[in-house]
């Protein structure tokens, strides 16, 4: 691999990346849809260790397993992690991650009213979901970021910020990155990484 093409990998890499420094208490978590079982352990260590006191998940019926949906998936992971039924909030119809948010928010702001600090749990170059959150939810100030690395669709590994161009996940990458860019290009990117999270810098 040539200089230039490690330079361009790094930079599609930085780009997608939804991880901002630092993480700090906030009003809510909230898991993006997936049918993977993989954000489950981190938005329970945030609730029991007092970092937030409500997590939303959201998706509707999972594309890979139609008997599951996604939401009601885990939220029942969440409870047998001891994480009481009564501090979830559960959107179980949204079938893409514009929809996790459309339809997430109007039942956020319905139990909490208009929060300034929330928690995404993502897989790590799913930065979209911040910045799609921050243009529907004008009230957020700043949106920290718990990300994991996802398996691989191939079932060889987990996708990483490292690996990912020689990995099944490397579509998923560079469509991510094309629409991150359409994003910018639209002015659509509210947020800069900070000291602590993302920090809205305009409306």
């Amino acid at each position: 691999m040539s200089a230039f093409e490690e330079i361009k990998l790094a930079s599609v890499t930085s780009l997608v990346d939804a991880q901002a420094p630092g993480l700090g208490r906030a009003d809510i978590a909230i898991v993006f849809g997936t049918s993977l079982p993989d954000p489950v352990p981190h938005a329970a260590r945030l609730f029991h260790e007092g970092i937030t006191p409500v997590i939303a998940v959201t998706g509707g019926t999972s594309r890979i397993n139609p008997a599951h949906n996604e939401a009601e998936r885990h939220a029942a992971l969440l409870t047998a992690a001891g994480v009481p039924a009564g501090q979830l909030i559960i959107e179980p119809n949204s079938t893409h991650t514009l929809e996790n948010v459309q339809f997430v928010c109007p039942l956020i702001e319905a139990r909490l009213g208009s929060i300034q600090t929330a928690i995404v749990v993502v897989k790590w170059y799913h930065r979209r979901a911040v910045m799609i959150l921050a243009r529907h939810m004008p009230s957020l100030q700043r949106i920290y970021a718990v990300c994991y690395e996802p398996a691989a669709e191939d079932d060889r590994g987990q996708v990483t910020r490292a690996n990912w161009p020689s990995t099944s996940g490397a579509t998923r990458v560079w469509k991510e990155y094309r629409y991150i860019l359409s994003m910018v290009d639209a002015g659509f990117d509210p947020l800069s990484r900070a000291g602590d999270g993302w920090l809205r810098t305009r409306p």
